[in-house]
């Protein structure tokens, strides 16, 4: 959670001033009682009306997030909660635990149909086989995140080249490979809804968020089992 910590810390400084006036907002709608601080019971609170309840009944983000372990949670911790939310990491199918860092996905979800969300295993789930049951044809097909983006870039980058020596497909490409943008709605100066916050792409981020989407372009995944290689 440390590094992740920092990755939030790093893309809110980086952000503009409009975006980081969004991540104080969401501090602000947690704080409550505005103490400048976030106890247990207004993470909870919050995290029920947003729709993640699932998650943090037990308490179990709330002292990952807590890296002092003073039992409250700061500015900078809240933003690492943020940063979460954001950029869409994923809980375990399995214990349900939230993935801070390397995780497998099932590329047989993704291929069968890229709208749904795939299945999420962490690290010692996986290690103890407990994705297993779960397979395609018989076939287990979870890879790391790490592999999937290297898979996805590959395959991206030989679609690219095969459009420019097609000049005619080559408009088309780049209309459905448009960048990925980040729409922030926000309805006032105590609310932050994450029903308003989504990806303008063909898939969106959750309203009631239970773990993240993955962001794969169908044409690509025919190609992804050919390009992870172990």
């Amino acid at each position: 959670m440390k590094e992740l910590s920092k990755i939030a810390m790093a893309s809110f400084q980086a952000d503009s001033d409009k975006v980081q006036k969004l991540a104080q907002d969401f501090f602000c709608a947690m704080d409550s009682d505005g103490d400048d601080k976030i106890d247990e019971t207004e993470f909870l609170e919050f995290m029920q009306v947003q729709g993640y309840c699932d998650k943090a009944k037990n308490l179990d983000l709330f002292k990952q997030l807590d890296q002092d372990g003073n039992r409250t949670l700061d500015f900078e911790e809240v933003l690492t909660l943020y940063y979460i939310i954001k950029s869409g990491r994923p809980f375990c199918d399995y214990c349900k635990k939230f993935i801070p860092s390397t995780y497998f996905t099932c590329v047989g979800c993704l291929e069968d149909d890229p709208n749904k969300r795939p299945s999420y295993v962490c690290l010692d789930c996986f290690t103890e086989q407990k994705c297993a049951p779960h397979n395609h044809n018989h076939l287990s097909r979870f890879v790391d995140n790490y592999s999937l983006l290297e898979a996805m870039k590959k395959s991206a980058l030989r679609e690219l080249a095969r459009s420019r020596s097609h000049p005619g497909n080559y408009e088309s490409y780049q209309r459905s490979n448009s960048t990925t943008h980040i729409v922030h709605n926000h309805t006032s100066n105590n609310t932050w809804n994450i029903q308003n916050y989504s990806y303008q792409h063909s898939i969106s981020l959750p309203a009631n968020p239970t773990s993240s989407t993955a962001i794969v372009p169908q044409r690509q995944l025919s190609s992804l089992s050919l390009l992870i290689v172990w």
